[in-house]
């Protein structure tokens, strides 16, 4: 007989494996690469908020930072979200976990609180698009959280 850990080990290459808490007292268990597979939506625009979605901010060295000298610094993440009127009729607080997480972590994080709180999305916001690796899934081709 196979555990949910083993039956996960088979379909993912590094499993990531969490149980979540749902309402009266049952749990659902999250199994998928620890790397998103989906599509964010993106912004570089300090400005634009998405009040639908768990936000992951992504700060690291910029170019610009880089050619004005300044060493490499790998990125990080910071996960919020706005006060949201879950699907069950909740009501959640605007909040959030500054880190500093890695961003696989905040990816993961974010899809947690998405699925606890009932967003329908998690996108990314980030200082320039080129922070961004492919390894943490995929951005949208063009630049908006529309």
């Amino acid at each position: 007989m196979h555990t949910r850990s083993a039956v996960c080990a088979k379909l993912v290459h590094e499993p990531f494996l969490i149980t979540v808490p749902v309402s009266g007292g049952i749990a659902i268990e999250i199994c998928h690469h620890p790397y998103m597979t989906q599509t964010y939506q993106w912004t570089s625009n300090d400005d634009e908020i998405a009040l639908d979605a768990i936000i992951v901010g992504i700060g690291g060295t910029s170019m610009d930072m880089l050619m004005a000298g300044l060493s490499y610094v790998e990125p990080t993440a910071s996960i919020y979200w706005s006060a949201w009127f879950g699907p069950e009729g909740q009501i959640v607080n605007a909040d959030g976990e500054p880190g500093p997480w890695t961003v696989p972590e905040a990816l993961q994080r974010a899809e947690l609180f998405r699925i606890k709180f009932g967003f329908p999305r998690v996108v990314v916001t980030m200082e320039e698009r080129g922070i961004w690796r492919d390894e943490w899934g995929k951005l949208a081709e063009l630049e908006g959280f529309d």
